[in-house]
């Protein structure tokens, strides 16, 4: 019995230790998802358009699908032309 005993301890400690990891991944992801969602925002403010412009682009990316940037000339938009080349050359990778 003391083997029985023994693997039921470690299954106990295990689910300890699994309950444990599952509450930090979950902790993990909200803080992933609140950190994308400041990124967009963040992203959004400075690209300094127009609330209706906003609103217009998510429309059409939704109709459409196309990447942001393909669809900005077709509707009437243009990026801030002030942002740096860095900044650029940084989320193009992101988005790989």
């Amino acid at each position: 019995m003391k083997p029985l005993k023994k693997v039921r301890g470690e299954i106990r400690r295990k689910e300890i230790q699994l309950a444990a990891l599952q509450a930090e991944l979950k902790d993990l992801r909200a803080q992933e998802q609140q950190l994308e969602n400041t990124e967009m925002i963040s992203a959004i403010r400075n690209a300094k358009f127009e609330a209706d412009d906003i609103l217009r682009l998510i429309s059409a990316l939704k109709k459409g699908g196309s990447a942001p940037a393909d669809l900005l000339p077709s509707l009437g938009l243009e990026p801030d032309a002030t942002e740096p080349s860095e900044n650029k050359e940084e989320s193009l990778h992101e988005t790989v």
